[in-house]
């Protein structure tokens, strides 16, 4: 009986005094990082076969790629709604993809209301 009360003893004293867990990432570097630091998890969807030019995709709203779909410089005021769909389908299919691809990946609000008008196109 005393040796069953010594071990559940000894078996609580080692879980509390046990260090806390922090949940951990593993960038393959052979470095274990705290989450949240150090580089973002890859996505599972990616190889690394990937060129680099499509490792930020959300890169594509760019001024050269999306002037054509404002009306100022500056890019705050877009096109007529009709004008849109007309510059979105005079685009080559690869473009109209990346920029469709780019909107989903969005997080500029920059490009938030250009983003709205072509996931509806």
């Amino acid at each position: 009986m005393k040796s069953k009360l010594l071990a559940a003893t000894a078996l609580s004293l080692g879980l509390l005094g046990a260090p806390l867990a922090f949940a951990q990432m593993n960038d393959g570097s052979g470095v274990v990082r705290p989450h949240g630091t150090g580089p973002k998890a890859v996505d599972p969807g990616r190889t690394s076969s990937t060129s680099p030019d499509d490792t930020n995709i959300s890169s594509y709203l760019t001024d050269r790629n999306v002037r054509p779909f404002f009306t100022d410089g500056s890019l705050h005021t877009l096109r007529p709604e009709g004008e849109l769909r007309q510059t979105f389908n005079e685009m080559n299919l690869d473009d109209r993809t990346r920029l469709r691809a780019a909107c989903f990946a969005n997080q500029n609000p920059k490009y938030a209301h250009l983003c709205t008008s072509v996931s509806a196109m």
